[in-house]
């Protein structure tokens, strides 16, 4: 008896230090466009328009003023995982600064998320070259998707930015602790049985 509740004890302490680990995918570095701009500041206080900031480990998207689209992928081996949530974050200095111009994030032709344009800079200034940092909700069935790319599509404004970096998140759903917890519980009917019965 004594034994059995030191296994089952082992076994709970198991299922408690068992837990899903995020997947992430960072491309870039967070190194505020190459000239230390962080989110929430004006980047030309850091930077120039049109100056490549970019280093040897760079991906060609980052670090790099531009006009018009933009598009990268992110790949992440799901293999035996089952996603229980996915975002994706990206800081971005530039982008829909004018209010009637908008930028649509877009995953194999579905927009997820639309960046909407700003009047007024969150500090009461002009909003031109607003650094900021957005977080999107990933749908987890499109996380297949992601290989094919991710677009940023200022088509409608021809608009100019800075992409800092782009980094994908995916929390798992914590399979082996459920299936621990889900042994304790059998075991736990078994031992009230045998234990009834005597």
């Amino acid at each position: 008896m004594k034994r059995t509740l030191i296994g089952l004890l082992a076994l709970v302490l198991v299922a408690a230090s068992v837990q899903a680990v995020p997947i992430v995918d960072l491309l870039g570095d967070k190194d505020g466009y190459g000239v230390g701009c962080p989110a929430d500041a004006h980047y030309t206080s850091y930077g120039a328009y049109w100056a490549d900031y970019r280093t040897g480990s760079d991906p060609a998207f980052t670090d790099y003023w531009y006009t018009g689209d933009k598009s990268w992928t992110h790949a992440v081996d799901l293999t035996g995982i089952t996603p229980a949530s996915a975002s994706l974050e990206v800081m971005i200095a530039g982008i829909a600064d004018y209010d009637t111009w908008s930028a649509d994030i877009i995953i194999n032709g579905f927009t997820i998320a639309t960046i909407p344009g700003i009047s007024v800079a969150p500090d009461g200034g002009v909003p031109h070259d607003w650094s900021r940092l957005f977080v999107f909700n990933i749908p987890t069935w499109a996380l297949g998707a992601l290989a094919t790319g991710v677009t940023v599509d200022v088509s409608e404004s021809g608009d100019g930015y800075i992409v800092d970096y782009s980094q994908l998140t995916v929390e798992p759903i914590p399979e082996p602790t459920t299936m621990v917890l889900f042994g304790l519980g059998l075991a736990g009917v078994a031992l009230r049985r045998r234990f009834a019965s005597k």
